[in-house]
């Protein structure tokens, strides 16, 4: 009986990415988009339903990460994994998106207030472990917060406010509060 390796040989089935982030331990950006999406749809499925991404910036004050150094700049970023992962609900998604952003998914959130209280612990940890880790590193935390519900049309939209609310956490500086809260209003068209 002879095998023939013809055209219809099957095609090698690409391997998957690994979900998870390899100096973090955190999932990566493809993750946490199949979770928001399944978010979104839970949301729609079961009234009043809420969840809530939380997103920050991990940038030093200093004239960049390459001032800080690179080793020094690593063990930031894998502490910043380690507290988060210390601080939030095992049933939350945390990723980091890139080298700086890291997003946060919480899932079935009964209100915004304790999305604040959240963001608040989660500064004053950041702060405290990485001043830890090395003084000299000053990284002001500022974390957007934007609550959704089943009013959002899509992940890429939710996103795009979860960044905007950020940048407004940052602009708003170190006197102010280092949060910008939203609640979706949009209604889905059909």
């Amino acid at each position: 009986r002879r095998i023939s390796l013809s055209a219809k040989t099957p095609k090698a089935i690409p391997i998957q990415k690994k979900p998870l982030d390899s100096r973090t331990g955190l999932y990566n950006q493809s993750f946490f988009i199949n979770r928001l999406e399944s978010s979104l749809k839970q949301s729609r499925e079961i009234d009043r339903y809420r969840f809530a991404v939380l997103l920050f910036k991990v940038e030093p004050k200093a004239k960049g990460r390459d001032q800080v150094g690179r080793y020094a700049w690593e063990a930031v970023v894998r502490e910043v994994g380690a507290s988060l992962r210390s601080l939030l609900r095992p049933t939350d998604t945390i990723a980091r998106f890139d080298p700086d952003t890291f997003y946060m998914l919480l899932e079935n959130v009964p209100n915004g207030e304790i999305l604040v209280t959240i963001a608040n612990r989660i500064q004053e940890r950041l702060n405290q472990n990485i001043a830890e880790l090395d003084n000299k590193i000053k990284i002001p935390i500022r974390i957007g917060i934007l609550l959704c519900d089943q009013g959002y049309e899509n992940t890429d939209v939710i996103l795009s406010d979860a960044k905007y609310a950020q940048v407004l956490a940052s602009a708003q500086g170190a006197e102010y509060s280092k949060y910008y809260y939203q609640f979706s209003t949009k209604k889905t068209t059909t």
